[in-house]
């Protein structure tokens, strides 16, 4: 193999991707497909908005408590896959914090919520790694990075 070749051997960080991503989308998907089955997480009353969200109208506020947990499951869905894992770690980390927001923060500084986004956001700078669909899908690019 010529140097600067990309090698198909498995690294640390593929692995690492793989440990990180795989056990997050299933707590992703098993926590949306709960919260679409129980209802939006909030119901917010007029002038009710949760601190952080008081520039968002109530019925804005309405609609995204009731879209979040089907982000969840989509991006707890391409997590397990591997599939667009930059982009489904950082939508991921996104849909974490907005929820956080809404529900609040529990008032600790490693509260799970915050180990959740941290976890999302490692995933989304490792990528996909080889052991992903976008390794297959976009061939030999390491998670869905520039090829090497």
């Amino acid at each position: 193999m010529a140097r600067g070749q990309p090698s198909d051997k498995v690294a640390i960080p593929d692995l690492v991707s793989l440990v990180l991503r795989l056990p997050l989308g299933v707590l992703l998907i098993s926590a949306g497909v709960t919260a679409t089955q129980g209802g939006p997480l909030i119901a917010p009353t007029s002038g009710s908005a949760p601190p952080g969200l008081g520039w968002l109208s109530d019925e804005a506020i309405q609609r995204l408590a009731e879209s979040l947990p089907y982000a969840e499951t989509i991006v707890g869905g391409l997590l397990c896959l591997g599939l667009l894992t930059r982009a489904a770690g950082g939508i991921g980390a996104l849909v974490l914090f907005v929820e956080s927001l809404m529900l609040g923060w529990a008032g600790e500084p490693f509260s799970p919520r915050v180990v959740y986004v941290s976890i999302c956001l490692a995933v989304a700078l490792l990528g996909g790694g080889l052991v992903s669909a976008d390794y297959i899908i976009f061939g030999g690019a390491r998670g869905g990075g520039a090829k090497r």
